[in-house]
């Protein structure tokens, strides 16, 4: 998986692409499911004002759904994109609100 990251002016946007090199509509589709309820599980904890963009690659076709939200967390912590957790800013989460 790939992931490019941009600032945006508006609200935290997530996009994802699945290539025909990954395989029929049907493994496509089925990897962008795995894709979208990852980032769905990890939304609340990615920094506010943040386009992502992910990108399958053809080695996803076989994963199941713990690699993809291991290697999508992974590229995020990477990348920079999550909130750090602290006891000051633990208020700021979403899950306090509930």
């Amino acid at each position: 998986m790939v992931l490019l990251v941009a600032r945006s002016r508006n609200g935290t946007r997530a996009g994802f692409t699945v290539g025909k090199k990954v395989g029929n509509s049907v493994v496509r589709s089925r990897v962008k499911r795995l894709m979208r309820e990852s980032y769905r599980l990890m939304a609340g904890q990615v920094r506010p004002r943040t386009l992502l963009v992910f990108i399958a690659r053809p080695s996803m076709a076989g994963s199941s759904f713990a690699q993809v939200q291991a290697s999508m967390k992974k590229l995020m912590e990477r990348s920079g994109c999550l909130r750090e957790q602290t006891d000051e800013n633990a208020s700021d989460c979403d899950d306090s609100r509930l």
